[in-house]
């Protein structure tokens, strides 16, 4: 072979970067992630593609493409954190052609909601509200009597005479038939307000 000819295969060989960070399969941290990829062999340049969808075409890189890159990192914003599967594509160009390594990834999710608490507390027991607002008295309460006269004009005429003091004549007879009377109003009072 002539220098010329021997020249024409003189062609070194090449390997293409692959990701070391983050590892194929992980989950990503949230929405801005660095990746990092090894420098290969006689790559003269990289590219790197993230999308939501498998990379058939440039398209699909609807997350992140970039255009020629010469250092072995990139950070990438604006990923989802839906739990989603990321794609993310790293091409080195080698001798005039471009190779390419692929990746998938999961989306980091939302925070997972706190669990319930195996102790509630128990609810407070309130009073029911009357139609007016204010709470229903407990009807086994004893009603608190507040009427004036405790007995029946009839029980005190009774009292009267059994003491004796009947015999004063026509005084105490108009002084009783008096308070009968009076206390008769109250009585009725009390007992109006007993029956509601």
């Amino acid at each position: 072979l002539t220098s010329a000819t021997s020249a024409a295969f003189d062609v070194v060989a090449g390997f293409k970067a692959e990701m070391t960070s983050p590892v194929d399969g992980a989950t990503l941290s949230g929405s801005t992630e660095t990746f990092q990829w090894t420098t290969g062999t006689n790559v003269t340049q990289y590219r790197l593609w993230v999308g939501s969808n498998p990379l058939f075409t440039s398209a699909d890189a609807d997350i992140y493409r970039s255009t020629a890159l010469v250092t072995t990192s990139q950070m990438v914003t604006d990923i989802p954190t839906d739990g989603s599967t990321i794609y993310v594509r790293v091409y080195s160009y080698i001798n005039g052609v471009f190779e390419s390594n692929d990746y998938t990834y999961t989306a980091s999710g939302p925070a997972p909601a706190p669990p319930d608490d195996p102790n509630p507390a128990p609810p407070q027991l309130t009073a029911p509200d009357g139609p007016n607002g204010d709470n229903v008295e407990d009807p086994q309460q004893t009603p608190v009597d507040d009427e004036p006269f405790p007995v029946t004009p009839q029980e005190i005429i009774v009292n009267l005479s059994g003491s004796g003091l009947c015999g004063m004549g026509s005084s105490l007879t108009a002084i009783t038939a008096s308070m009968a009377l009076l206390m008769g109003a109250g009585w009725r009072r009390r007992r109006r307000r007993r029956l509601r």
